[in-house]
């Protein structure tokens, strides 16, 4: 058992349960060495004020490093599970932006297609609306004249600029 301890002493030293077994272990050696408790606390008496702080010292090293590991550990656990939150949101925002930049770029080359459109049919609107051999003129409730035909312009020897916008 002792060879076992000391094999195993730095493993025990800094965990809780290996703490509690080193001082049990340790009560318990010392209790068969003096069989009886009565011995272990006269012992204590006996010693001297540094002597009783180091014992003390001594056991609570163990305890303290235990609880130091114990932080350490639970920090770094943390740190790495904040880590890992981090990266998967980041990842997240990542295909959520080149999702985003796909669905813009489709959009700009739809409105671009329609736009287009829009155009052309303005274009072949106008061409019709100009080539009709009708005079043709558009005019608002209040009768300002919006827009004439050429057809127009050529009945009132006048342009497009003298013609639209007047009443």
């Amino acid at each position: 058992m002792l060879e076992w301890l000391k094999k195993h002493i730095i493993f025990l030293s800094v965990s809780s349960v290996g703490f509690i077994f080193l001082f049990v272990f340790l009560y318990f050696e010392y209790s068969a060495h003096n069989n009886d408790t009565g011995v272990l606390i006269r012992d204590l008496r006996e010693t001297g004020f540094k002597t009783v702080l180091m014992h003390i010292m001594v056991f609570l090293a163990p305890l303290l490093s235990t609880l130091f590991a114990f932080l350490f550990e639970r920090t770094h656990f943390y740190k790495k599970s904040l880590e890992q939150k981090v990266e998967a949101r980041t990842a997240s925002l990542r295909a959520s932006e080149e999702k985003l930049r796909k669905l813009s770029e489709d959009l700009e080359l739809k409105v671009e297609e329609r736009t287009a459109r829009l155009q052309e049919s303005a274009r072949y609107w106008r061409d019709t609306f100009d080539s009709t051999p009708y005079g043709i003129f558009i005019m608002d409730k209040d009768y300002t004249i919006l827009r004439i035909n050429r057809q127009i312009t050529q009945l009132l020897g006048k342009g497009y600029d003298e013609i639209e916008g007047k009443k």
